[in-house]
């Protein structure tokens, strides 16, 4: 039932329409990296940095790089 004076509800917002679909399949992959990083690196032995790092041209991810720097002891 609709109520005067009331505004419609707004619209489900998805992955898609919120990052775009060329975007989104980037940040899938951007969640992905983040997640194997985390569950590499965060192990009993490491010392190190991880990066993530990915390049926006014109609000399209265009490129996904990821970091990783070991120091031993």
């Amino acid at each position: 039932m609709k109520v005067l004076g009331q505004a419609p509800p707004a619209p489900k917002r998805t992955a898609e329409s919120e990052f775009g679909q060329a975007n989104h399949r980037q940040v899938l992959a951007l969640h992905n990296l983040i997640e194997t990083l985390v569950l590499k690196l965060l192990v009993r032995g490491f010392h190190g940095e991880a990066a993530v790092r990915f390049n926006v041209q014109d609000g399209v991810i265009q490129l996904i790089e990821e970091r990783i720097g070991r120091k031993y002891r």
